[in-house]
């Protein structure tokens, strides 16, 4: 998640003027622009050099630091991620920054499979921002990967009461309903999903499992020749594709 702070507009005090402006901002800047354009190895590049010249004050430092970590992470580089997420919390955030330096950090923990730090750093954020549904809903989806499934469906719940909109939180509660058995649950959250416009197949074949589940073989069948339209090469499904009747 690309972070819009006071780091572009703060770390120009003082320098507007400046006939020529000091190359560690710069980088930072530029660092900052590369990750709103999703180039990631472009703003680790930026963020690198500006780290490195030594010059940039303590919250400018704090501020390329989390750039860097989040173009760290969306490379799949987790613990290097994490290193700079740490010296950057070590430094020190304001609080709307810290709470989703944290929310990115548990990210990370996440991927690397260390969930209880990562529920810990989505603690700490909703401590600081309980309406802050993203680590809400990361939280829900830690919880569930320890098995947690009813700590899951608490805090999904939670975003879609501050987001009645969210498609992903609804997917994700039916997704846990769905390892929990409670088919009919299941069936009304990935409907409600779609219904809102989720846009793709992954709710339309959990849904059909839900129907499966539920001994609706017709609806499930109807389901997948839906997600079937839509992912017809999608690896996971490949094996309810072919006892369904949709693949050799």
């Amino acid at each position: 998640m690309l972070m819009r702070f006071a780091f572009v507009a703060a770390i120009f005090v003082g320098l507007i003027s400046a006939p020529v402006m000091a190359q560690a901002p710069a980088d930072g800047l530029a660092a900052y622009q590369a990750l709103a354009n999703r180039d990631w190895d472009l703003a680790v590049f930026y963020a690198t050099r500006a780290i490195e010249a030594g010059t940039l004050p303590p919250g400018d430092l704090a501020a390329v630091l989390a750039y860097r970590a989040d173009a760290l992470r969306k490379k799949g580089d987790f613990a290097a991620a994490v290193e700079d997420y740490d010296a950057g919390l070590d430094i020190g955030y304001p609080t709307a920054f810290r709470v989703r330096v944290l929310n990115n950090r548990g990210i990370a923990f996440y991927a690397i499979g260390i969930f209880d730090l990562a529920i810990e750093d989505y603690t700490e954020a909703l401590a600081l921002d309980p309406t802050f549904s993203a680590a809400l809903d990361n939280r829900g989806t830690a919880w569930v990967a320890m098995g947690l499934y009813e700590q899951g469906i608490i805090d999904y719940t939670a975003v879609i009461a501050l987001d009645p909109g969210n498609t992903v939180a609804y997917s994700n509660r039916g997704r846990t309903f769905l390892e929990m058995r409670f088919w009919q649950q299941a069936v009304d959250d990935f409907t409600t999903a779609l219904n809102l416009g989720a846009a793709t197949a992954l709710p339309v074949f959990n849904r059909a499992m839900a129907f499966e589940g539920l001994g609706e073989t017709e609806m499930a069948r109807a389901d997948l020749v839906i997600a079937f339209t839509m992912e017809p090469n999608e690896v996971t499904y490949q094996e309810k594709y072919r006892e369904y009747g949709l693949i050799p």
